[in-house]
């Protein structure tokens, strides 16, 4: 989803620093590059050691972080190794900072660094934490839709707390009025809701489950109405796959998906004329005394 670049400015060190503040900044990058899913493409550059920050190379750094001793220095560079060894790749700095910097929205580039702002690269893809680079895969998805497969194949990804129809992708597609580029951030504001309310999620009735997720779709935005179907209709009753939080499927029979966020807006925040509106239909299965959502369409008013 996102090519994560660890660079030379990865480290947020001087010539002056102490090995305790080597040892801190390494332990940094490390939990980074261990809490950060396998999804991103985490890259070290080839020149990591050799490219020159303000005159001096990290290589350089280090070498005078140990006192210009050779067996301190060649232990420090162990344990840096140990820490990067497994994501080295042959792209060189300054390619990937051009990389970055090429209009191509079907590619994600980010670069990690701890407080330093890199030269060349957009402050908008500096990430220092996993949540930062959650924040622009999210930032991504809805600014950057590319089309209905590609937007439902990330969404899956981020939104780990939600089932997804097999065709979901389908309704997503035949979306009119503008289509998805017109209403993405949209879709995406009601499912990052329904992501972040399903472990909260009652297995009683399902009204004060409805309020809560009205309530949690304004925060980021206007509020999205959250009902159940009026009518019954044939269509939002279907066989579903739902995973469950050990990652189990279970087949779930007539599945009513009556349930559905009204979306109202589309993302430049204007009120769509009526016959335009948008919905997010989904089921609220319970599966060994625990609620689950799942989703069957993102699109036009079914």
């Amino acid at each position: 989803m996102n090519n994560v670049y660890i660079s030379s400015y990865a480290l947020a060190l001087k010539a002056t620093d102490s090995k305790l503040d080597f040892d801190s900044a390494l332990n940094m990058l490390n939990q980074f590059l261990l809490s950060v899913p396998d999804y991103n493409n985490k890259i070290v550059n080839s020149d990591i050691l050799e490219y020159s920050l303000n005159s001096l190379s990290l290589q350089e750094i280090l070498f005078q972080i140990s006192n210009s001793s050779s067996p301190e220095y060649a232990e420090l560079l162990k344990e840096f190794y140990n820490v990067i060894s497994r994501f080295q790749s042959d792209i060189t700095t300054a390619a990937a900072i051009e990389e970055s910097n090429q209009a191509d929205p079907g590619n994600f580039f980010s670069f990690y660094t701890q407080g330093i702002i890199i030269p060349g690269v957009s402050h908008n893809i500096h990430v220092d934490s996993n949540n930062k680079l959650y924040e622009l895969n999210y930032q991504n998805l809805h600014n950057y839709p590319i089309e209905a497969s590609s937007f439902v194949k990330r969404a899956k990804l981020l939104f780990k707390n939600l089932s997804f129809h097999k065709d979901i992708h389908i309704h997503l597609a035949q979306t009119k009025n503008g289509g998805l580029n017109s209403f993405s951030k949209e879709f995406a504001r009601a499912l990052l809701a329904l992501h972040n309310v399903m472990p909260h999620l009652s297995t009683g009735g399902t009204e004060a489950d409805l309020i809560l997720i009205r309530q949690e779709t304004s925060k980021t935005g206007n509020s999205m109405d959250c009902t159940r179907q009026g009518s019954n209709k044939k269509g939002l009753v279907v066989d579903f796959e739902v995973t469950d939080v050990n990652k189990n499927t279970h087949e779930i029979s007539n599945l009513n998906c009556e349930f559905h966020l009204k979306i109202d807006f589309n993302n430049a925040g204007k009120r769509v004329p009526p016959g335009q509106y948008k919905r997010v239909y989904f089921g609220l299965p319970i599966i060994q005394n625990k609620r689950y959502i799942a989703l069957l369409r993102l699109g036009d008013h079914y």
